[in-house]
């Protein structure tokens, strides 16, 4: 594998390593929560909270909930001060929930990708489907937040990509 300059990549070449535990590093909920059918990562963002780095991995959760499937997706968070963890999840969560009735995401919200645009600025990018966008059609939207863990808000105009 090559780079822009034509050069072998040594990193590429290498095979990923398992990293002895803990693993998993967050799980599903417990019974009745938001989460408890599966989850999956999407992101992981580092952020620096009171002095100290915090990493924020975001993930997408379903309950066993069938009325929305296939859907009811939702987005959590879970913190830690390493990268290997250990993970806890926010109180807070779900962090970014189901549009209302009949709109572009009133299905699912899920994949969240992280970014910091400034001085306590958010910006997350997420995909979402619902009624409004046409059944099984995926779309993408904006949501803002003064702080990773929120409270974060949609974007008026969602989605942005359709």
């Amino acid at each position: 594998m090559g780079n822009s300059h034509g050069k072998l990549d040594p990193l590429a070449i290498r095979p990923f390593i398992q990293i002895p535990g803990p693993n998993p590093i967050v799980v599903s909920g417990g019974e009745g929560e938001w989460d408890e059918n599966c989850i999956e990562a999407g992101d992981i963002f580092k952020d620096y909270t009171e002095r100290k780095e915090v990493y924020y991995l975001y993930y997408h959760g379903v309950a066993d909930d069938k009325s929305r499937w296939p859907g009811g997706y939702r987005v959590g968070v879970a913190t830690a001060t390493h990268p290997l963890g250990p993970f806890s999840k926010a109180p807070q969560n779900p962090l970014l929930d189901l549009g209302a009735e009949g709109s572009w995401d009133d299905r699912s919200v899920a994949c969240p990708t992280i970014m910091k645009i400034g001085p306590d600025q958010y910006i997350m990018w997420y995909s979402g489907v619902g009624t409004g966008a046409g059944p099984r059609r995926w779309t993408v939207g904006i949501a803002t937040a003064s702080h990773p863990l929120g409270p974060w808000e949609k974007r008026e105009g969602n989605p942005i990509i359709d």
